[in-house]
């Protein structure tokens, strides 16, 4: 994926469908000489980030769902063979002791958590465009006010100059006449 130097490539992200936080992760930075171009590709930013978040939290859903199920068929399995698990005899309190040491398990929660992480950084992508578009905005707005105080500037001192002229001439009119 392409690096951001002064703008993102965004029709690259756009054409390559698998676009991942690393990707946009570039294009947070704002050149402030290309406003407009920021301004334009800012929507399509926020889009891919939220559509990375929103599928990292499906991806935690369905770990939870796993891990449940991962449990159930566990639980299952002991009570079936608890000599297997080394129990002599079957009970909640020694099935619930024992379920989050097995390997199955294990491998399920450590999955849920690599999903959660995925869905966290994700989430401050989103954070981070959210940012970025108030920094847009505000750049635009301070932007615009220097814009139009140097016109104003410019104006007054065009005034106040062609005011000192005014006043100079009618003096040497009166020098000179």
């Amino acid at each position: 994926m392409p690096e951001k130097d002064d703008n993102c490539n965004v029709l690259d992200l756009i054409i390559d469908d698998t676009i991942s936080v690393e990707d946009l992760k570039g294009c947070a930075k704002i050149n402030i000489h290309k406003l407009d171009e920021e301004c334009a590709i800012q929507p399509v930013l926020y889009a891919h980030a939220s559509r990375l978040h929103a599928a990292a939290k499906h991806e935690v859903r369905k770990a939870k769902l796993f891990l449940d199920m991962v449990m159930v068929e566990q639980s299952a399995s002991v009570r079936a063979n608890p000599k297997e698990y080394g129990l002599e005899r079957v009970s909640e309190t020694a099935i619930s002791s024992l379920l989050p040491g097995l390997p199955p398990v294990v491998d399920a929660k450590e999955a849920l958590v690599k999903a959660e992480c995925a869905s966290d950084k994700t989430y401050a992508l989103v954070n981070v465009f959210e940012q970025r578009r108030s920094m847009l905005s505000n750049e635009v707005q301070l932007a615009t006010t220097v814009y139009f105080a140097e016109t104003a500037a410019a104006s007054r001192d065009r005034t106040g100059q062609d005011f000192a002229e005014k006043i100079s001439k009618q003096r040497q009119e009166k020098q000179n006449g």
